[in-house]
C-alpha cells in the first residue's frame, strides 16, 4: 500500500499516482494499494475530491469513499469508507520490556461493523513516520500484540479494512 500525506502542498498539482489498472489524482490524504492481480484501491482520506481514472472512465471520490478498479476496466463507484476504530481504555501507560528481548506491547479496540480486517501499525512519531512494524489481523479481532520492540516510546494506530480491500480512517495515535 502507498499512503500519501498532502496536505502541506495545498494549492500545487495534485499527486499522480499510475497503478496497473488506474491512474489516481490525489490532492491530501489517500491509501492506494495494488493487488497481486492488478487491481487497484483508491481509499480517499482527505477534505478535497481525488480523481481515479481507467477503462475511459473517471470517477470523482469525494473524502471519505473509496473505489475498486479491476485490470483493464471502469472505477467501481465511490463507496464509504468505514470508520476508524475506537480504541477501548483497557490499557494504557508504560510497557517494560527487558534489554536485548525487548517488549510486547498489547491494546484492544472497539469492532467495527463491516470490517473484513484490520491494520494496526506501530510507530516512532507520533504523526505515524517511522514506521517500525505492521500487523494485519482478522475482522474478529478486537486486540494486538506485538512483540520484540526496541527500547523507546512507539505510537499505535489501527485502521479497519472492508471486504473489497478499501481501508478506512485510522485511529488517533496512541
Amino acid at each position: 500500500a502507498r499512503r500519501s500525506r498532502l496536505g502541506e502542498l495545498a494549492g500545487r498539482r495534485p499527486l499522480e499516482i499510475v497503478t496497473p489498472s488506474a491512474l489516481a489524482s490525489l490532492d491530501g490524504d489517500a491509501v492506494v494499494s495494488v493487488g497481486e492481480d492488478g487491481s487497484s484501491r483508491v481509499a480517499n482520506h482527505g477534505r478535497r475530491d481525488a480523481t481515479v481514472e481507467a477503462g475511459g472512465t473517471t470517477v470523482h471520490l469525494p473524502a471519505g469513499t473509496g473505489t475498486v478498479v479491476q485490470r483493464g476496466e471502469a472505477p467501481s463507484r465511490p463507496r464509504r469508507l468505514l470508520p476508524a476504530p475506537s480504541w477501548r481504555a483497557d490499557r494504557s501507560g508504560p510497557v517494560i520490556g527487558f534489554v536485548g528481548r525487548g517488549a510486547v506491547l498489547s491494546g484492544g479496540w472497539e469492532p467495527v461493523e463491516g470490517a473484513d480486517r484490520y491494520r494496526v501499525e506501530i510507530a516512532r512519531r507520533p504523526n505515524g513516520d517511522e514506521l517500525l512494524a505492521t500487523l494485519e489481523l482478522g475482522g474478529r479481532a478486537r486486540r494486538f500484540e506485538a512483540g520484540g520492540l526496541a527500547e523507546g516510546t512507539v505510537y499505535v494506530s489501527v485502521a479497519s479494512i472492508d471486504a473489497t480491500g478499501l481501508e478506512g480512517q485510522r485511529s488517533p495515535w496512541r
